[in-house]
């Protein structure tokens, strides 16, 4: 399990130590691709799985799984969103080649889970629930951060189609959940970002800038206490 600070991480760590004992526990390494790193560095066999600290694990049978990625390809597994339902690869749990990620490469796009390998696979098994919504402020980011990325891939035609409808559903759906309104906020939100600078304008790699986002949900949410990130 790889955490950065995640208020549910300890419980989700539990869950999955029960489920799979031998697992590790990477703590309090800044950036995802320096968290899948030391993952690597740690990992003792030619492929490792990366869950993360705020994914409540539903089905440990993936662990044995004969899929193997291929030596440049990350293989991801569904995950679902507790606050307006989807199941698709966010959030969920990854399984990377032990050696690409001791030596990776720079991540060449602002989906920086994705662009570490040349090539990504989803398994359509749902896995894991991404439990992100925490509180206010991770739950606007996180969706802040997805609907950056689902905007730019619509607005380039990069299954467009598919993007969009995620979109409109993280943009809409959640309001009977406590946290949906900041959810659908911040979706909104990424949606005019994106909007605003073009799907290819370097603004867009803000959404990886831990301190504009805390910035960004103070300008929208002035009112709101800010968690320690």
């Amino acid at each position: 399990m790889l955490a950065y600070g995640e208020p549910n991480a300890e419980e989700n760590w539990q869950r999955l130590r029960i489920a799979w004992p031998d697992a590790r526990l990477i703590t309090g390494v800044a950036g995802i691709q320096a968290g899948y790193r030391a993952c690597a560095q740690q990992a003792t066999a030619p492929y490792f799985f990366v869950i993360d600290g705020d994914n409540y694990l539903l089905d440990a049978g993936i662990f044995r799984s004969r899929l193997r990625p291929r030596s440049n390809e990350l293989l991801m597994w569904c995950a679902r969103n507790p606050i307006n339902g989807l199941a698709y690869g966010h959030g969920g749990i990854k399984l990377f080649p032990t050696d690409l990620m001791r030596r990776p490469e720079p991540a060449r796009d602002i989906d920086i889970s994705t662009s570490v390998a040349a090539r990504s696979r989803l398994i359509r098994r749902l896995a894991s629930e991404h439990r992100f919504a925490t509180d206010a402020f991770r739950t606007w980011t996180t969706a802040f951060r997805e609907s950056v990325k689902l905007a730019r891939d619509a607005a380039r035609g990069h299954q467009a189609s598919a993007a969009g409808a995620l979109l409109a559903v993280w943009c809409s759906k959640g309001a009977e959940h406590p946290l949906g309104d900041y959810c659908m906020a911040g979706a909104d939100a990424g949606r005019a970002h994106v909007a605003l600078h073009g799907a290819d304008g370097p603004a867009l790699g803000q959404i990886n800038d831990r301190v504009w986002l805390r910035q960004r949900f103070n300008a929208d949410f002035p009112g709101e206490a800010l968690v320690a990130d």
